[in-house]
């Protein structure tokens, strides 16, 4: 994620990475029509950061919050047995935890574009494509995409790098209301 120090003291350099982790959350979907609909999404995962200098690398607790907001449309037909749809929006990402307390640019506006499949389930034997089904399965990629700068203010200030924070969802959603 962040290189900082200067090559003429090599041992004043260290590399700051994000390592994998699961995530909690919650989704709202508001269906305004036939073909649109608007997501807010907020996940948070306790997260480490990966922290490699002259000493060699340890992990350090470095929680870290995604929230967007996004259009959602459809790509095959919403009465079909299944379905896919592209995504797009904005987010914030903000990361926390000890490594990044002194730092500015902790937190980022992204641009949030997903892609996803859904497939309802319905009963036992029970196939009706329409209308759709109050429970169906969902598995979404999400790609955060921020540009990150962290400024201690100090003359090794890091430079200001592209950034994707990408998420696998694999959710059951149910619908409140029919239509």
């Amino acid at each position: 994620m962040i290189k900082e120090g200067s090559l003429s003291n090599p041992s004043g350099l260290s590399e700051k990475s994000l390592t994998g982790t699961l995530l909690v959350g919650a989704e709202a979907v508001f269906r305004a029509t036939e073909r649109l609909s608007l997501a807010a999404t907020v996940l948070f995962g306790p997260s480490m950061v990966a922290v490699t200098d002259s000493f060699g690398t340890t992990d350090h607790r470095s929680p870290v919050l995604l929230s967007a907001a996004r259009l959602i449309v459809p790509v095959t037909s919403v009465k079909s047995l299944w379905s896919l749809y592209l995504g797009g929006g904005a987010g914030v990402v903000s990361r926390g935890g000890s490594e990044w307390r002194y730092y500015s640019g902790a937190m980022a506006p992204a641009f949030v574009a997903s892609l996803g499949v859904g497939a309802p389930l319905y009963g036992l034997g029970v196939r009706k494509p329409y209308p759709p089904p109050r429970v169906v399965m969902r598995a979404e990629v999400v790609d955060y995409i921020s540009r990150a700068q962290f400024d201690k203010g100090l003359p090794t200030q890091t430079t200001a790098r592209w950034h994707q924070d990408v998420t696998l969802s694999v959710l059951i959603a149910l619908r409140l209301r029919h239509r």
